[in-house]
């Protein structure tokens, strides 16, 4: 999936939350700084913001299968 947004500005926080049919385990990847990737894991016994990360260019999801 490709997605692309156009915000004007720049002092704006997007949140945007997915369903896929992707098997990962809880775990998926933010970039910290557009060259490092931190793997995280989504907690879902804690309440939805504690598991809002901060992201500049991408997140990844890897199927366990």
């Amino acid at each position: 999936m490709r997605l692309q947004t156009d915000v004007d500005n720049e002092d704006i926080s997007f949140i945007m939350r997915l369903q896929t049919d992707v098997d990962n385990g809880d775990i998926f990847f933010t970039d910290q700084n557009g060259f490092t990737l931190m793997g995280r894991r989504n907690n879902q016994k804690r309440p939805i913001e504690t598991n809002y990360y901060p992201l500049t260019t991408m997140a990844i999801l890897e199927d366990k299968g």
